[in-house]
C-alpha cells in the first residue's frame, strides 16, 4: 500500500469515526433535550408544590385565628354560665326559703284550723244541748 492509499484509508477511517461521533453527539443532544424537558416539568411541579404549600400555610393561619376566636368565645361562655349559675343559685335559695315559709304557714294554718274545727264541734254539741232544753 502506498502513501496515498494509506492516507485515503486513514481519511476514510477518520470520516467513519467523525460520522460515529456526529451520531453520538446527535443522541447526546436529543438526550439533553429530553432531560431539559423533564427538568422544565420538575420546575413547574415544584412551583405548583410551593404555591400549594403557601395556600396550606395561609389556611393554617386562618384556622389558628379561628381557633383563637373559638377559645375566646368559649371562655366568655364559661364566664356567662358561671354568672348564671350564681344568679340562679341565689334565686333558687330564695325560692326554697319561700317554699319552706309557705309550708310552715300551711302547717300552722292546718293546726289552727284543727283547733277551730274542734271548737266548732264542741259548740255544735252545746247548741244541740241548748236546743233540747228549750
Amino acid at each position: 500500500m502506498n502513501n496515498e492509499e494509506k492516507i485515503l484509508s486513514m481519511l476514510e477511517t477518520l470520516t467513519q469515526g467523525q460520522a460515529e461521533m456526529n451520531g453520538r453527539l446527535d443522541r447526546l443532544e436529543a438526550g439533553q433535550a429530553e432531560t431539559n424537558g423533564r427538568l422544565d416539568k420538575l420546575e413547574a411541579g415544584q412551583a405548583k408544590l410551593e404555591a400549594g404549600q403557601a395556600k396550606l400555610e395561609s389556611g393554617q393561619a386562618k384556622l389558628q385565628v379561628g381557633q383563637a376566636k373559638l377559645e375566646a368565645g368559649l371562655n366568655e361562655t364559661k364566664l356567662t354560665v358561671a354568672r348564671i349559675e350564681v344568679e340562679h343559685g341565689h334565686k333558687l335559695d330564695a325560692l326554697c326559703d319561700g317554699y319552706i315559709m309557705a309550708y310552715d304557714i300551711a302547717c300552722a294554718t292546718r293546726s289552727d284550723l284543727a283547733v277551730i274545727k274542734e271548737r266548732v264541734d264542741t259548740h255544735d254539741v252545746y247548741i244541740k244541748i241548748l236546743d233540747r232544753k228549750l
